[in-house]
């Protein structure tokens, strides 16, 4: 460098000759290994490390493709995805990444084509399809990287960032030899040119002024690192000249007008050549040559299907049309040429133009509060309920469509049918809302004549509902009611006319006539639920209020409901037994009597059979077999039967059930040790109906005789696996020594003889705990006193699952790893629901009380050494949770040269 000086900093070197040294490798480094590379990898590449050396084949920088994936591999024949320009005379080698994820080198034979190679020697294994290769040799050989980073930004993605590393540094620094360059390109003799060349014409508008464009595009030749390109046209007037050069693969040519336009596009290699031109000829035609654009497809954004819109909006959408090319087709697409579109909104009613926007879109919203002002401002007393919309699209070239309009209205609120009620002089009136988003409120019309005018003032305006109407005694009045939205209350829906009588003032404790004719109809539902109605006789009493209808099912409670009219709709299962009466009560409180006697009625059965069980496992355990499977969750499902046996076939649909489950575990018990079972299931509904069997499952029993031996207690028991309230036993093949300390055991078992000791109360040595062989069924839990029998009164190998009630308490499975989840049902010719929970056997320490505690069932499944292979253990006697470790994720790294392709 010129003019410069530099200064390095580094370590203090204890001579000059040292110093020397690191500052050519300074000065190396800077000069050759300037080249970053950054690629993203899948697996293959998780487990490089900085520091470790890659082999980069990137056809852009290379010239030529030298590295892809395989197609095949057998023996000493490759088969590659692309073709490799090989060169007379030059020799090759081929690396490839074989399945345990290491990169082998081998020498090539010969081409047999450009695409297969034979190696002169076998991998030490035959890659697979699609894995990475790369070739190098005496004219061409991959960058190395040296890798700085890897990061993992996404899920199974990881980001290498590597410097270049250049082989021939430590010669060309420690040993003064300067190599010829590495051959890491293939240098064009020629340049390529670009190809699929296109031209397009479209318009815009500067300053107010429009103008015409033509865009040229290319696609840049494969495996050429070029510098740009550049492009050149004949006008249509004759003039040629340059357009201009561009690292882009598009060029513009602005303010064309109408003629043939010739234009030559030429790629710049990076090593400065120059290819031959690429043309094209394009007849542009300016904005004449296009149609004009139209509008099609007025409607409305919430409903196209109609004209009548809801709430106090009105949204519209549209189709702007335009031809992409010169006397092309309109279509519905995004068009250069669109440049507005012009939405007017007029007054259905008398014409007048309420507002005129220019918009940029393809949907218009006209709201209540715009309608509002528009009309105010033109003298008109409400918004307009009946609008009509006019649309145009104008393009670039300020031309625009035909206008395009629809007339939408907003509906006036439908009729309302009220009902009443009149207690003495008082009138109740209510009616169903109408099912209008933007309903504001009612008009009332009262009179004591008949021939109410519209036009008349209301005698209520609001929206109370139900109206209370105070009136005089024996009077007959005359109403009339119309709904009115947020548009006004104008030409609105009125009702008929119709009249109410009001009664005297006087009390009247005199109770309606009980209901007749109670009568009840079923219809099946399509959820497989059943509609009940329930109808009578109508009270014609004048004072009339409604009626009370008691229904209760089977032999349960009555339950009230309230019916204004002599009709009532309740829903039920299919057969279910209902019991009903029915009362009726006036203005004044007064009630009848029920309707006697009640009404028995059934539902209607139903038909249809309930789904096949699903998904249903049986597993073996000791003495018992669990049968689980997915629930049924039919509204009328009823109940499970299950068919057992001890050979395989299979039960038909006449084959009564040996067993009932009602829920979706079941567990058969007081089995037989090892014994082959085979089962089929079946679904029953409320009506009765079955569906058919479900495939058979088989379960074989656990052997129940198996000794809890110090072998299979070795490496199971220790501290972590009892709480801290329980002293577990120590084993060994001898006893402790004296004198005892905290961390003595009180309990030994003693492997030499098979026998367990306990620490003397005076601390002074060990005690032989008593034996005794205790026959089946001769000791009841009557009989055994709380704290009588611990641990250390049983003797080792006295106990084994044989002689343990299975059915008292958790269930020791298959393999000790069977998650039983809740339980619900036991078989045995009975059942027990324990929702949720199941037994245990806990205590205070190992020579407490076998007390039975109900548990929350555990998610997670602890291990305790309780039997040979493990079993499950109440949340108070278990220790932290073991489970299993996940199994490791294998990926094998070669320390060699990776292949990565960019």
């Amino acid at each position: 460098m010129t003019g410069a000086t530099r200064r390095s900093s580094s370590p203090a070197a204890p001579s000059r000759g040292l110093a020397h040294r690191y500052g050519k490798w300074v000065i190396d480094t800077e000069q050759h290994e300037t080249d970053t590379l950054t690629y993203q990898a899948s697996w293959d590449h998780a487990e490089l490390r900085p520091g470790e050396i890659i082999a980069v084949s990137n056809p852009g920088k290379a010239l030529i493709r030298a590295g892809g994936r395989i197609v095949d591999h057998t023996g000493l024949t490759v088969t590659l995805d692309a073709d490799f320009e090989y060169t007379e005379g030059e020799t090759y080698q081929l690396m490839l990444t074989l399945p345990s994820g290491q990169v082998e080198t081998k020498p090539i034979l010969a081409f047999l084509d450009a695409r297969t190679v034979r190696l002169s020697s076998a991998f030490s294994a035959e890659a697979q399809p699609d894995a990475v290769w790369t070739i190098k040799g005496t004219d061409i050989t991959p960058r190395l990287y040296r890798v700085i980073s890897v990061d993992e930004t996404d899920t199974n993605i990881f980001k290498i960032t590597a410097l270049f590393h250049d082989p021939q540094k430590y010669e060309r620094i420690e040993k003064d030899i300067v190599f010829e360059p590495l051959p890491y390109d293939r240098p064009d003799k020629k340049a390529i040119p670009p190809s699929n060349l296109l031209v397009r014409e479209t318009g815009y508008v500067t300053g107010g002024q429009t103008f015409h464009s033509l865009t040229v595009s290319w696609t840049p030749p494969p495996n050429t690192l070029v510098r740009g390109f550049v492009v050149a046209v004949d006008a249509p007037d004759g003039e040629s000249f340059v357009v201009g050069s561009t690292n882009e693969t598009f060029m513009e040519l602005l303010t064309t007008r109408g003629g043939t336009y010739k234009f030559y596009v030429q790629t710049i290699s990076y090593t400065g050549l120059v290819s031959d031109p690429a043309t094209i000829e394009f007849e542009a035609v300016g904005p004449e040559g296009y149609p004009i654009p139209t509008v099609t497809d007025l409607e409305l954004v919430d409903d196209p299907t109609t004209s009548n819109f809801t709430g106090t909006d009105l949204r519209v959408r549209w189709k702007n049309n335009f031809a992409l090319s010169a006397n092309g087709d309109l279509e519905h697409v995004a068009s250069p040429h669109y440049s507005h579109n012009t939405v007017n909104v007029y007054h259905n009613g008398t014409g007048a133009l309420l507002r005129s926007e220019r918009i940029t879109s393809e949907t218009y919203t006209y709201d209540l509060g715009s309608n509002r002002a528009d009309c105010t401002k033109l003298g008109y007393a409400t918004p307009t309920r009946d609008i009509r919309v006019e649309v145009s699209v104008t393009d670039v070239f300020a031309r625009s469509s035909a206008q395009v309009d629809r007339v939408f209205t907003n509906p006036v609120p439908q009729a309302i049918a009220p009902s009443y009620t009149v207690a003495a002089s008082t009138i109740f009136l209510g009616f169903n809302q109408p099912a209008d988003p933007d309903y504001a409120g009612y008009l009332l019309l009262r009179s004591k004549s008949s021939g109410i005018v519209i036009t008349d003032d209301p005698y209520y305006d609001g929206q109370a509902n139900p109206l209370t109407i105070p009136g005089e005694p024996n009077t007959t009045y005359y109403f009339r009611i119309a709904a009115y939205d947020a548009f006004g209350k104008t030409d609105l829906n009125w009702s008929t006319e119709f009249e109410i009588a009001t009664h005297t003032d006087s009390v009247d404790f005199e109770p309606p006539a009980v209901p007749t004719g109670l009568t009840a109809t079923s219809v099946i539902r399509a959820d497989g639920m059943v509609d009940v109605t329930y109808t009578w006789d109508a009270n014609t009493e004048g004072d009339l209020m409604g009626y009370i209808v008691q229904i209760k099912e089977g032999a349960g409670n009555y339950i009230g409901f309230s019916a204004p009219s002599p009709a009532l709709k309740v829903t039920v299962l299919p057969t279910t037994l209902l019991t009903a009466q029915v009362l009726a009560y006036d203005t004044n409180g007064n009630r009848s009597n029920f309707s006697d006697p009640p009404l028995v009625y059934t539902a209607s059965r139903d038909e249809l059979p309930p789904a096949v069980p699903s998904n249903w496992t049986a597993r073996g355990g000791f003495g018992l077999v669990v049968l689980s499977g997915d629930p049924n969750t039919e509204l009328d499902f009823s109940h499970y039967e299950i068919y057992q046996s001890t050979t395989d076939t299979a039960p038909d649909a006449a084959t009564p059930a040996t067993l009932v489950a009602s829920s979706n575990q079941f567990f058969v018990t007081d089995l037989d040790d090892e014994l082959t079972l085979y089962f089929w299931l079946r679904s029953v509904d409320g009506s009765g109906n079955k569906s058919d069997w479900s495939e058979g499952l088989v379960a074989t029993t656990v052997s129940s005789n198996v000794l809890l031996t110090t072998e299979a207690l070795e490496g199971l028991v220790d501290r972590t696996s009892f709480a801290t309230s329980i002293e577990p036993p120590g084993i060994g093949n001898t006893l402790p020594d004296l004198p005892f300390t905290s961390q003595t055991p009180k309990q030994f078992f003693l492997t030499t003889d098979g026998k367990m000791y306990i620490q003397k109360v005076d601390g002074s040595g060990w005690v032989l705990t008593t034996s005794t062989t205790i026959l089946d069924g001769k000791i009841v839990t009557g009989q055994i006193a709380a704290g009588a029998i611990g641990a250390d009164q049983i003797a080792a190998g006295a106990v084994t699952a044989k002689n343990l009630s299975i059915r008292d308490f958790t269930i020791l499975a298959e393999n000790a790893d069977m998650q039983l989840g809740s339980t619900v049902g036991w078989g045995s010719g009975r059942e027990r629901t324990h929702p949720g929970r199941g037994k245990c056997l806990s205590g205070p320490d190992l020579g407490g009380s076998a007390d039975r505690h109900d548990y929350p069932r555990r998610e997670q499944h602890s291990r305790s050494a309780v039997s040979p292979e493990s079993a499950s253990i109440c949340p108070r006697m278990s220790g932290p949770s073991v489970t299993p470790a996940p199994a490791a994720r294998a990926c094998v790294l070669s320390s060699s040269t990776r292949t990565a392709i960019c």
